[in-house]
């Protein structure tokens, strides 16, 4: 994978995903198109996107912000802002609170696993003086603060043995926290149909699985968050259990099959149950 994680596909799109225990969050607003739109699909896998809807970076990056109020623009223009390149659209936003995070991701001796680092930095977001009063703020932070970190000096932290799948799991986790399942899951899938048609580059499907896991780990109401979470500060739950990611790929310029979808969809939400 040559771009760090998930390629946002979807302006905003309104996460009305209900799965066992989800619950969307209702901090912000949406279109009422781009809203319809979702309810409409909700049971559905997307249909890949034509390979003919790539654009250049650089088209992407000079569109203004009437352009990215359109749905086919801001798709495009939205796949590569959160490509983990930049964030020039403001999506996934520092905040003083992430940046605290960030600070106390470096201190910890996470020994480049992505278990480690999760389970300490758990801890401490659990055991800060704000977190029982809003764990939505606090968890969401906490996974800025690691995606910042992870851009920098933890570039070398893996999971199953690979850092692109680091980036996949909690790039996720932080998006289904920020705009709700439904749209990490679309976002996940488009970003491998976008890799499937990049030279030297494939749709791989432990990729997504990767991207699933991380949202379906955070995907919980917020009744049941301090809970869930002590159980991965404890040890409990350990990303080292997880099984081995085999789902393979698919050949360059073939796009991912909703079969193949559907089965890694299943298996992240069996492991974080």
């Amino acid at each position: 994978m040559k771009i760090p994680l998930i390629a946002l596909s979807s302006v905003l799109w309104l996460s009305v995903h209900v799965s066992a225990g989800a619950q969307a969050p209702d901090n912000r607003a949406f279109s009422p198109d781009i809203a319809q739109a979702l309810e409409a699909s909700e049971t559905q896998i997307p249909a890949p996107a034509a390979a003919s809807e790539a654009i250049p970076l650089d088209a992407a990056l000079n569109m203004t912000p009437e352009e990215l109020r359109t749905v086919e623009n801001a798709n495009k223009a939205l796949m590569l802002a959160l490509a983990g390149r930049h964030d020039r659209f403001g999506l996934m936003p520092e905040t003083p609170l992430s940046r605290e995070y960030a600070a106390l991701a470096a201190s910890v001796d996470h020994k480049k696993s992505l278990d480690i680092l999760l389970r300490a930095m758990v801890g401490i977001c659990l055991k800060n003086p704000g977190f029982g009063q809003d764990p939505h703020k606090h968890l969401q932070a906490m996974l800025r603060g690691i995606m910042s970190y992870l851009s920098g000096e933890g570039a070398a932290i893996e999971f199953q043995g690979r850092h692109d799948l680091t980036l996949h799991f909690t790039y996720a986790a932080y998006l289904d926290m920020t705009y709700g399942y439904n749209l990490t899951r679309y976002a996940a899938m488009r970003k491998e149909q976008q890799d499937s048609q990049q030279d030297g580059n494939a749709c791989d499907y432990d990729d997504y699985a990767a991207s699933m896991l991380g949202a379906s780990w955070a995907d919980k109401n917020m009744s049941e968050l301090a809970a869930w979470l002590n159980k991965w500060e404890t040890g409990e739950r350990k990303l080292y259990d997880i099984p081995a990611l085999q789902f393979g790929r698919e050949p360059h310029g073939i796009g991912p099959q909703s079969q193949k979808l559907r089965e890694a969809d299943a298996f992240a939400a069996k492991i974080m149950q």
